[in-house]
C-alpha cells in the first residue's frame, strides 16, 4: 500500500508560477505547498511533470498516487478521492492589445462570445459555462504557452489562463501586446486527486495542509512568489 511507504509519487503539468522546471529541478508555489503538506504529515513525496492529458493518464494507469492541482467534477469522482481544497484559482480571458474586447458582467457572456474563438488547454476542466461551449468555438492548446502563441498569431482572439500564469509568462515572453480582457473571471476551488484506496493518505496530506496553513507557512509561499492566495 501507498499509505506503509511513506512515499507518494505525484503528477502534474508544467504550470507556472505554481509548478515548473527551472535549473532541471521542479519547483513553484503549488509544487511548495503540496511538499511541505506531505512533510508535514511526516511523508516524502515525488514530483514529475507531464502535459495535463499524460498526467491524467498515468492517474488513470495507477503509475501515479496522486495528481494536483485538479478541479472536481462527478467523472473524476467516479474515478479518484480528493483532498481538501489545495486553493483557489482565477481565470480570465487574455487578448492582444489592440483588440478592441471587453465583457460586460452584466450581460449574458455567452452571447457576448459569440464572434470570439477561444483558446482553451486539452484536458482541462474550465467549470461548467467554458466546458459546455460549442466545440467550434474552442481551439484547444497542448500547453500554456502555446495558448499564448495562439494568440500572438490570431488563431484566435482569445485565451483563457489562470491569472497568475497568464502575468508570468508574459512578463517572460516579454509580450507587452498582451493584456487581461475586462469583465470576466471564473474562481475554480483545485485540489489534489488521489487513487480510489488512498483515503489513509487523503486524510494524512489534509492534516499536513491544515498545519502549514496554521501556521502562515502556507500564506508565507504564496507571497514569496508574488501572489496572494484567494478563498483560503
Amino acid at each position: 500500500m501507498v499509505e506503509s511507504r511513506r512515499i507518494v509519487e505525484l503528477v502534474a503539468d508544467p504550470y507556472p508560477p505554481y509548478q515548473f522546471k527551472k535549473n532541471n529541478e521542479v519547483t513553484g508555489v503549488d509544487y511548495e505547498i503540496v511538499i511541505q503538506a506531505f512533510q508535514a504529515a511526516g511523508i516524502e513525496a515525488h514530483v514529475q511533470l507531464f502535459p495535463w492529458e499524460k498526467s491524467i493518464t498515468l492517474m488513470e494507469n495507477r503509475e501515479a498516487d496522486g495528481i494536483f492541482q485538479i478541479m472536481r467534477s462527478a467523472e473524476r469522482e467516479r474515478l479518484f478521492i480528493f483532498s481538501d481544497i489545495l486553493r483557489v484559482a482565477k481565470t480570465v480571458f487574455f487578448k492582444k492589445a489592440p483588440l478592441g474586447i471587453s465583457f460586460d458582467p452584466v450581460l449574458d457572456i455567452g452571447i457576448q462570445l459569440k464572434k470570439n474563438k477561444i483558446g482553451v488547454v486539452a484536458g482541462y476542466s474550465y467549470g461548467p459555462f467554458i466546458d459546455n461551449l460549442e466545440e467550434s468555438k474552442k481551439i484547444e492548446e497542448h500547453s500554456q504557452k502555446a495558448l499564448l502563441t495562439g494568440l500572438v498569431k490570431e488563431w484566435y482572439r482569445l485565451a483563457l489562463m489562470d491569472v497568475g500564469v497568464g502575468t508570468y509568462l508574459i512578463k517572460e515572453l516579454g509580450r507587452d501586446d498582451i493584456v487581461r480582457v475586462d469583465g470576466f473571471e471564473i474562481e475554480r476551488e483545485l485540489f489534489i486527486a488521489f487513487q480510489k484506496d488512498g483515503h489513509q493518505l487523503v486524510q494524512e496530506f489534509n492534516a499536513g495542509l491544515y498545519k502549514i496553513r496554521k501556521s502562515g507557512l502556507f500564506k508565507r509561499t504564496f507571497i514569496g512568489y508574488g501572489l496572494e492566495p484567494l478563498g483560503i
